[in-house]
């Protein structure tokens, strides 16, 4: 109950008098204090032990008592008074009610007086009344929101529950009950205490949970309720349930109702269960009575299901989980599934989960388990979780599919965080305490969680995870059984390309981080614990607790070997060449296991002992949570592993930094974060972090020349500086061999940066050998400025140097820097600031060829570009992070900020190069943040300072009009976007000096002058200040740092947009357009399509807009007038009054309808601009005219648009009133059916009444084809097309009243849209215009079935008008049939003519070849719907020569996807023809999957195969084609492609129900493929491995490309070639025994490996030796194709090992394998192991 506070001196007593004087007007809180603290003294002198009738009935004390109550009443029942009032009045009937009995309500004439007569006796049922009333009133209403009249109003409820007053729930259930029961559906009638929408329903839910926890109406009543009150039809259940998940505002309070209704109908359900048993039982014994009290003689430990009260729930329920969206399943699990399933128990769970076809659930009917065996629960999942036998375990046949497994995993979900579900294998079980916690468990077998580990949807995905991993105890171990699941998929899981998916799945892995360490510590505690109680005692241990101190031990080791086994996981995923999406997955969980203190490396005590842990890791690891369990507080009890393992071992040391020079950003600076967090610290940091690193660096940024090889070297810049300063003892450090020198502190490092790497090694070489010599020798230059960046960017560097005592050779180094920031640019800016930068420095005559030189690697103007812009980046980077982070006077002066700033202001200006300036931007808004931030007044104005001057710099570059502007609109945004003053006057001063330059006058050379100057070959030079005004402007809006302080801006910036439509210039003109557009974004948001503004209505009406920004309105109505004069039908047309005009019309289109709001002259220009000549405003302005229409008067004005005899005169008009009609149909008449008065049912057919009566006048009259086919169309749409106007009725008629209300218009439409009338007239003249869309319009409609019910002779005519004369016409009737093949509701015998007539249409070479694309559509959609039928030879070979001599592509893709059908037909034919077929049919279909095969024709390939899928599943011997080409096309670049390929194999080959991911699929397929196809897979597999190419070519092309600045993209970016070749590397050795004495395959890997070695060898030596493999950036890894390269001979090594042990045959090839072994030990004796990885099992 809420309180007041205190007041400070004692407030007189209230009187009687005072009571009568106050009249409630003069809502005084204070009084209202007063009013509560004289009833608390009442209280606290007894009288609250005492009744109110023991009081005289004419005692002064009993009446004033009782007008207190009566004025609180008054007040908090007044709807004018504020909140804290209301929340005073309400405390004060609280206090009031605190052991005095309800008062009766008082007489209507008198509230405050004593009665004059003697009161009858009390009845407080009125007043109860009235209480109830205010807590319905006020509980959901906006001001609800305050926690503290929420607070006071539950308690007042709980106050009357409980009140004396009420000795009986009659009241609760006869008269409140059904007045909540009645309102509880949301389609009752709104009460009169309802707010609206849903808040009014919060009260009814509060107060029926409240009812039932506290027993004050029991569950029947509650049922037999509704069932009296509700709505007919549903179920109180069915409602809560349904608002739970629909109404995210209700969820809590109708969860808590449905969990208390559910609750008390269980126990009432087992209360008479129990009186059954008693009384059939005689009523003695001592078995279990009801549960209304008595003691029990026995205990239950687990009591059955109650199967009555399980039916009330289960159906909704499911339904709602079934039919919900994410936010609904969302909602239930949060707010009913828990309460629910704690009822239900684990059999309950088991039998609602059983309902989703899920019968895989073992239930655990026992209390304590014994521990399994670790080996045989991991055998088990072994034998379910690799290869195909895993989909034996998934749902299949028919019907057998699993439904929805997201929602039912989310179930058991909430079923593990409640204890009732485990997930491992049942096992036997032993005696133990009925109360024990492990009894009745839900056991979860994980083969059931096996597949869903591979499903397609993420959702699913990660709820099999979460359950396989989570449990509500963070110390229970993990079941051998799941970290077996973990390894068999974690692959899958870290190469997902979906960052959201992937940013989750780090969050789950986290968690299992978590629970390995706490599960772990806590094992190993309690075995030491065990151990030192032994020791103690001494003697023989006995069994049980040796058996315990092995399973402890067995938890620890296991714990440890998982660690062990995801560490070397993770080596694998970083290879080169993994791909992005595993490359960052790997490095972020790294970045887990580094943090989480289980890194034996970077510790200084790295003991691995279970009986010697480590001490607990740093805040942000693991290690800084507390167990949930296992033991006290403390910091010896923090969560961290009782191990430590190597992290850091050479071969991910070098995989680390060999990742800081990866293609992506994010994985460099992870890398570089773990290089620095754990390497650096590490015994492998000084092994690896040397001189010789760095000149590597510097050589490989030096040969490349490319982006991401610099930002590499700036991260092992920055890893070095640390280094330094961590070390201790000075570092080498060199950029070329031979000038390695040691720096001994962090600011010698900088030193040696600054003055012999940057100044005198790259600077003077571009000064004295010319820019482009300069630049291609010293690219490393951007490397070392990124590398001083994040050097001075680093938070504890200026701490350093003030402590260091070297400020003042700090100061000289930082001028030093300056002055090369600014030599940089002298010598940078001649590139940069040309208009054409297009090879004008370029001066060797060698290099005219530019895309000669780019193919080649040497210098071109794209290069240059390239080295200078990111010459300029990186110093402005440098610069910016020193002028906004160095203090102030000791190391930087006033002077070094000021001409910093000036100096990127300049740079602003003057680029030209949109990349450069983009960079410069964020550095000059850093510096100007600091300059405002600044407490020295004087640099606080250096921002306004260069705003002045780029208000001049717009003058004097007004004649230099470069796209955007250039970079003067990002000087505008760096100043004002940092402007901390919050009044933003440079802001406002800025816009205002921008919109006085945009107003200026144009002075526009007269057309003499022009044509002398252009005679002359100069040009006119026009200066336009106002298109770099209009263009900041732009810039203003859509920047995203100025938000909110733009908005009161956005009328004046409308206003001068629009005020440019009419300018002479076009570049104003356009500008102005362009900023109209910025700001209508701003206001409505990003439109959808071109021409659809119908989503936007809702933000803005007429009114609201206009309201807002009152100017606009006038300025657009202006230019809209002069516009519509120029264009009307009398006028000359301008095009360029459509600028004018059309954005003007565009807005208002965008508007919502506003009734009553006068438009003034609006309305009449808007239909001038209907009578406009101009097609696209015609359009535009009928999307402008529904906004003047309302929804009460759209049929109205839809019948005036018909009938006006203005349109009969002009076709343009009639057009333009017709695009009216369709938009107002389109955008208006939802919302009239929706709210309209008359029911949409009525509304319909008046519609359909109108169209009808104009049908003769418009169609039948009118001569223009244009016009008819447009109203043709509005027809169709009204009575024919279900995605028109036919969406808006759903649920609000039925489909009978829908085509009742039309049947009219469709019977004309009918009767008028025949064979006859389509081809009754050949249009000559004027009618040709419109002849294509009026025909085509006419055979959509024809093809429709809902005119065969007054055509009957439509399906005759179709197949007529398929195979007549006009190809246009069957043209439209095979679209429109194919694009809706429910049309087709041909007989047998129709379907057999129609597929006739589109075979000889598709096979004539004569026919237009668009029609014949369109008949094999046709084909293709017939076909589906027929059985499979044997098909010709002959028809097969028309067909395949279709496919292999196309005429046109689209032809040959048809004809592609119909083949399948037509091969899976020919099962009959004879074998030999068949299998001729078959081969050319799969030579296309492979030939059509190839990656640079265009996506059409690709999923043409693949749905040929869908076709044929039946013929897959029979897997015939020398079929294997077909499969290896379903196994390519799992790779393809495309989403659709491989989905639907993976559904092919999940479906088909392994006939199954549940699909899988396409990388899982492959997988399977690939370890199907050796089992069926054996000879022939092998073969395959070594071409899989070993490339199609030779080694020598793959070498060679591989050097070609790593030298290239911008290489081309591959084709094929999803397929991952390493995984490719571990995936068949570990199939071939894992089947070595069944393919041994294939002397093929083994002859081919024996030729690869030679080769392969001796040309990677051959490249070694080219490229530093062989020896210079070793260590990071070595060139195995330099190249991810080199890489690749090794990686294949690697895996042809390791199977030809495999093969030498299982086949004694192959010592035939002894020479040869002698020769391998010695290329391998001599290249392998410069590579430690990265290549190593290559020839082990695999992560898959």
């Amino acid at each position: 109950m809420a309180t007041a506070a205190p007041a400070t001196l004692a407030a007189p007593p209230i009187t009687n008098a005072e009571l009568s004087a106050y009249t409630g007007t003069t809502l005084d809180i204070e009084f209202l204090q007063r009013i509560r603290q004289q009833l608390l003294k009442s209280n606290t002198r007894g009288e609250k032990a005492q009744t109110l009738e023991a009081l005289p009935t004419d005692s002064e004390e009993r009446s004033l008592i009782l007008n207190l109550f009566h004025n609180a009443l008054k007040i908090a029942l007044n709807p004018s008074i504020t909140t804290p009032a209301r929340i005073a009045a309400i405390d004060v009937l609280n206090t009031y009610l605190l052991g005095r009995p309800i008062p009766p309500s008082p007489p209507p004439s008198q509230t405050t007086a004593p009665p004059t007569t003697p009161p009858s006796p009390p009845t407080p049922t009125a007043t109860l009344t009235t209480l109830l009333t205010l807590l319905l009133n006020h509980y959901s209403t906006p001001t609800s929101s305050v926690p503290a009249l929420q607070k006071s109003l539950k308690d007042l409820f709980h106050t009357l529950l409980h009140h004396t007053s009420i000795p009986n729930r009659t009241y609760w259930t006869t008269d409140l009950l059904p007045v909540l029961l009645h309102q509880l559906h949301p389609d009752s009638p709104p009460a009169p205490w309802s707010t609206g929408g849903s808040g009014g329903r919060k009260v009814l839910f509060f107060i029926l949970d409240t009812l039932l926890t506290t027993n004050h109406v029991s569950a029947g009543d509650v049922y037999g309720g509704y069932l009296a009150h509700g709505v007919k039809g549903t179920t109180v259940i069915q409602v809560l349930v349904n608002t739970v998940a629909g109404d995210r505002t209700l969820s809590p309070s109708a969860g808590r109702a449905l969990v208390a209704l559910l609750g008390r109908a269980l126990r009432e359900e087992n209360e008479n269960e129990a009186e059954k048993r008693a009384e059939g039982s005689g009523g003695g014994g001592g078995g279990d009575v009801s549960l209304k009290g008595q003691k029990k003689t026995t205990t239950t430990t687990n009591p059955p299901l109650n199967i009555t009260w399980y039916n009330q729930w289960e159906v909704p329920l499911r339904a709602a989980l079934l039919e919900g969206d994410d936010d609904a399943t969302g909602n239930l699990t949060t707010y009913a599934l828990p309460g629910i399933f704690k009822l239900a128990g684990a059999q309950g769970l088991r039998r609602f989960i059983s309902g989703f076809g899920v019968s895989l659930l073992s239930e655990a009917t026992t209390t304590t388990t014994t521990t399994p065996s670790t080996a045989t629960e991991s055998e088990s999942v072994e034998e379910g979780a690799e290869g195909a036998d895993a989909l034996l375990n998934m749902p299949t046949g028919p019907g057998t599919e699993w439904l929805k497994p997201s929602t039912w995993l989310t179930c058991l979900r909430v079923g593990r965080e409640l204890g009732l579900v485990d997930v491992g294998f049942p096992t036997p079980t032993t005696t133990a305490s009925p109360q024990s916690p492990q009894s009745h468990l839900l056991t979860i077998p994980p083969t059931l969680i096996l597949p869903l580990l591979t499903h397609p949807s993420p959702q699913t995905r990660l709820s099999a995870l979460t359950l396989l991993i989570h449990s509500p105890t963070t110390t229970q171990p993990l079941p051998p059984a799941s970290l077996a699941l973990l390894k068999h998929h974690l692959a899958h899981l870290h190469s997902s390309t979906d960052p959201e998916f992937r940013n989750l799945f780090c969050t789950l892995i986290r968690g299992l981080i978590e629970r390995l360490a706490a599960s772990s510590f806590s094992a190993w505690k309690k075995a030491e614990k065990l151990r030192a109680g032994r020791a103690h005692k001494g003697g023989e241990v006995p069994l049980p607790e040796q058996q315990e101190l092995d399973k402890l031990d067995g938890v620890v080791e296991s714990a440890r070997g998982f660690v062990e086994w995801y560490l070397r996981f993770i080596e694998g995923e970083m290879v080169p060449g993994k791909g992005y999406a595993r490359g960052s997955s790997a490095l972020r969980v790294l970045m887990m296991w580094v943090k989480s203190g289980v890194d034996a490396s970077s510790s200084s005590t790295s003991s691995t002992a279970a009986s010697n842990p480590p001490p607990p890791p740093g805040p942000g690891g693991v290690g800084s949570k507390k167990p949930k369990s296992g033991g006290g507080g403390g910091q010896a009890n923090a969560v961290h592993f009782p191990f430590r393992v190597t992290v850091f071992t050479p071969t991910l040391s070098r995989l680390l930094i060999d990742a800081m020079f990866h293609s992506f950003e994010d994985v460099r600076n992870n890398a570089s974060e773990l290089v620095k967090l754990g390497l650096l610290r590490s015994a492998a940091g000084k092994e690896f972090l040397t001189a010789s690193l760095l000149e590597r660096c510097f050589s490989r940024v030096a040969e490349s020349g490319r982006a991401r090889d610099a930002d590499g070297l700036s991260h092992i810049l920055e890893v070095m500086y640390e280094a330094v300063a961590e070390w201790g003892g000075g570092v080498s450090v060199a950029t070329t061999a031979g000038d390695e020198r040691k720096v001994a502190s962090p600011r010698e490092y900088v030193t040696w940066l600054v003055d012999d790497v940057l100044k005198k090694k790259f600077l003077v070489r571009i000064k004295d050998d010319g820019l482009w010599e300069g630049m291609k020798d010293g690219c490393g230059i951007h490397g070392v400025l990124g590398g001083l960046k994040l050097i001075f960017a680093r938070k504890s560097i200026y701490a350093q140097i003030a402590a260091s005592g070297e400020v003042d050779q700090w100061r000289e180094l930082h001028t030093k820097i300056f002055d090369l920031c600014r030599s940089i640019w002298d010598t940078i800016a001649p590139v940069l600031c040309e208009s054409e930068a297009n090879g004008v420095l370029i001066s060797d005559e060698d290099n005219n060829d530019d895309d000669a030189v780019l193919d080649s690697g040497d210098g071109s103007a794209e290069t240059v570009l390239s080295y200078s812009w990111r010459a300029i980046k990186g110093a402005s980077e440098l610069l910016g992070v020193i002028l906004s982070l160095a203090p102030h006077t000791q190391l930087v002066t006033t002077e070094d900020i000021k001409q910093g700033g000036e100096l990127l202001l300049t740079q602003l200006a003057d680029i030209r190069h949109r990349g450069a300036f983009l960079a410069v931007s964020p550095c000059f808004v850093q510096v100007c943040k600091r300059c405002f931030e600044s407490s020295d007044p004087e640099i606080r104005e250096f921002p306004r300072a260069w705003l002045m001057r780029n208000f001049a710099l717009i003058k004097t570059k007004a004649g230099v009009i470069t796209r955007r502007s250039a970079g003067m609109p990002f000087l505008i945004i760096g100043i004002l976007a940092v402007e901390v003053d919050p009044k933003r006057p440079l802001l406002h001063e800025a816009f205002s000096r921008f919109v006085d330059i945009v107003n200026e006058d144009v002075v526009v050379p007269d057309t003499a002058a022009q044509e002398e100057d252009d005679a002359a070959g100069g040009g006119t030079k026009v200066d336009l200040p106002q298109v770099h005004a209009l263009n900041c402007i732009k810039l203003l809006f859509t920047d995203s740092r100025l938000g909110g302080a733009v908005s009161e801006l956005i009328g004046p910036g409308l206003e001068a947009a629009v005020g440019c439509f009419g300018s002479p210039i076009w570049a104003i003109r356009n500008g102005g357009l362009m900023l109209f557009t910025a700001l209508l974004n701003r206001l409505f948001g990003t439109r959808k399509s071109r021409n659809d503004y119908s989503f936007t209505a809702g933000v803005y009406n007429t009114k609201t807009f206009f309201g807002k920004y009152p100017a606009v309105k006038d300025v657009l109505l202006s230019h809209l007038e002069v516009g519509v004069n120029g264009l009307l039908p009398s006028a000359s047309a301008d095009v360029a009054l459509v600028e004018m005009v059309y954005p003007a019309l565009s807005l208002i289109s965008r508007l919502g309808n506003s009734s009553g709001y006068d438009m003034g002259k609006f309305p009449s220009l808007i239909t001038d601009c209907l009578r406009s000549r101009i097609w696209k405003v015609r359009e535009v302005a009928a999307k402008a005219y529904v906004t003047l229409i309302g929804a009460d008067e759209c049929l109205s004005e839809i019948d005036s648009l018909l009938t006006s005899d203005e349109g009969s005169k002009m076709q343009n008009i009639l057009h333009g009133r017709i695009c009216a009609v369709k938009d107002l149909i389109e955008k208006r008449m939802g919302e009239v059916f929706r709210n309209g008065s008359q029911g949409a049912e009525v509304t319909l057919g008046k519609l359909s009444e109108i169209l009808d009566r104009q049908f003769e006048h418009l169609v039948l009259e009118n001569p223009c084809l244009v016009t008819i086919a447009l109203y043709l169309e509005i027809c169709e749409l009204v009575t024919l097309d279900p995605k028109g106007i036919i969406v808006n009725l759903s649920g609000l008629t039925s489909e009978d009243a829908t085509r009742s209300a039309t049947s009219s218009l469709r019977r004309t439409l009918s009767t008028y849209t025949t064979k006859h009338t389509i081809l009754a007239q050949t249009p000559t003249g004027s009618k040709l215009v419109g002849n294509a869309a009026y025909r085509q319009q006419l055979a959509r409609i024809l093809a429709n079935p809902l005119t065969g019910e007054f055509n009957t002779n439509r399906q005759a005519e179709i197949l007529s008008l398929v195979e007549g004369p006009d190809d246009e016409v069957s043209l439209a009737i095979l679209v429109a049939l194919t694009e809706n093949p429910s049309w087709l509701d041909l007989e047998a015998d129709g379907l057999d003519t129609l597929e006739k007539l589109i075979w000889a249409i598709s096979v004539k070479d004569r026919n237009w070849t668009e029609l014949r694309v369109a008949a094999m559509d046709m084909l293709h959609v017939v076909l589906s719907l027929k059985p499979h039928d044997n098909y010709s030879v002959d028809d097969c070979v028309v067909l395949l020569d279709l496919v292999t001599r196309p005429r046109t592509i689209p032809l040959k893709e048809s004809a592609l996807r119909v083949c399948g059908r037509y091969i899976l037909g020919m099962r009959e034919s004879s074998a030999e023809a068949r299998r001729e077929l078959f081969d050319t049919w799969i030579g296309q279909v492979v030939a059509a999957s190839q990656d640079d095969i265009s996506f059409p024709s690709r999923m043409a390939a693949l749905e040929s195969i869908h076709r044929a899928s039946a013929y897959l599943a029979q897997a015939k011997e020398g079929d294997a084609a077909v499969y290896f080409a379903l196994y390519k096309i799992l790779g393809d670049d495309d989403d659709d492609v491989r989905e639907l390929a993976a559904d092919i194999v999940s479906r088909t080959v392994f006939d199954t129900n549940c699909p899988i991911i396409p990388a899982a699929a492959g997988e399977l397929l690939a370890r199907w493929l050796i089992r069926k196809f054996r000879a022939a897979t092998v073969g395959w597999a070594v071409e899989k491995i070993v490339g199609r190419k030779s080694a020598e070519t793959m070498v060679r092309e591989a050097a070609e490309d790593s030298g290239v600045l911008f290489s081309k993209e591959k084709q094929n970016l999803w397929i991952d070639e390493v995984r490719e070749v571990e995936l068949w590397r570990d199939i071939l050795v894992e089947n070595a025994r069944d393919w041994a004495g294939l002397s093929g395959p083994i002859e081919r890997l024996v030729r690869f490996s030679i080769e392969g070695l001796g040309a990677l060898c051959e490249y070694g030596s080219a490229h530093g030796g062989v020896e210079g493999a070793a260590g990071p950036l070595g060139w195995t890894s330099a190249s991810e194709d080199i890489f690749l390269v090794g990686w294949r001979v690697a895996a042809a090594i390791r199977i030809l090992e495999e093969q030498q042990q299982q086949d004694p045959s192959l010592q035939r090839f002894g020479q040869d394998l002698v020769k391998i072994a010695e290329l391998r030990d001599r290249l392998s004796g410069g590579e430690p192991g990265l290549w190593q990885l290559g020839r082990s099992r695999s992560n898959i």
